[in-house]
């Protein structure tokens, strides 16, 4: 599934893709929020379903990051005409990150929400868990239900930590909630030191939460996309 929403008048070609967090859904007030600042700056917005969620939920068991990664890429440049701003929650963001590394000339500009080069987000119980059963059932923040984290995503998210530094030449906005319970702020220092270029930054929104999606981060997330398009 991918959503692309125009405003009325268009003033640039760049497309602002949101690409959604792992276990999450592309539509949403996130979207809807991001849809108005697109139309306010002239820009298509659009969002996709990440392969392995939602309504591709039966192919969970054989999702990996390089899949995921694979999926952008062909989206980049069959849907979205090698023109984009990305815009990646959570593990999203790491999805962006790469495929810009491969196609560079394709991208204004990289957001990213409350990501880190950290894939330790599960207990030492339930790692001997997807170790020993391929597979552990996990409630993370605010998920009403429990997510199924297999093996081969583990580990293929294991490989994040062995990624080179990534040098870029357009401008990479880092942004991350003071009070996210997910994933620490701290660990996005990390994120900040991986990716080397004139335009790179990390933002730390007081208060905010893990979702990144409250008024005072849209400010800044506004404030990013006007200097990325113009």
């Amino acid at each position: 599934m991918v959503n692309i929403r125009t405003p009325r008048v268009l003033k640039t070609e760049t497309t602002v893709v949101l690409i959604h967090g792992f276990w999450s859904f592309p539509l949403g007030r996130k979207y809807d929020s991001l849809t108005g600042i697109c139309n306010g700056l002239g820009a298509g917005c659009a969002a996709y379903e990440l392969i392995g969620h939602g309504s591709d939920i039966s192919h969970l068991d054989n999702l990996d990051m390089n899949i995921l990664i694979e999926q952008l890429e062909y989206l980049i440049s069959r849907r979205f005409n090698n023109n984009v701003v990305l815009i990646g929650s959570c593990g999203g963001g790491l999805v962006a990150l790469q495929a810009a590394k491969r196609h560079p000339e394709a991208v204004k500009g990289i957001i990213t929400l409350a990501t880190a080069l950290d894939w330790r987000f599960l207990t030492p119980e339930q790692l001997n868990a997807v170790n020993e059963k391929g597979f552990v059932y996990v409630r993370f923040g605010h998920h009403i239900d429990e997510c199924k984290i297999t093996k081969r995503f583990c580990d293929s998210y294991a490989e994040v930590e062995h990624w080179e530094p990534m040098a870029v030449s357009f401008p990479v906005h880092i942004m991350q909630g003071s009070a996210d319970n997910v994933m620490d702020w701290r660990k996005a220092i990390k994120l900040l030191e991986f990716v080397q270029g004139k335009d790179v930054v990390l933002k730390v929104i007081q208060g905010t939460g893990h979702r990144i999606a409250d008024k005072k981060s849209f400010r800044e997330i506004a404030y990013s996309l006007q200097s990325m398009i113009g």
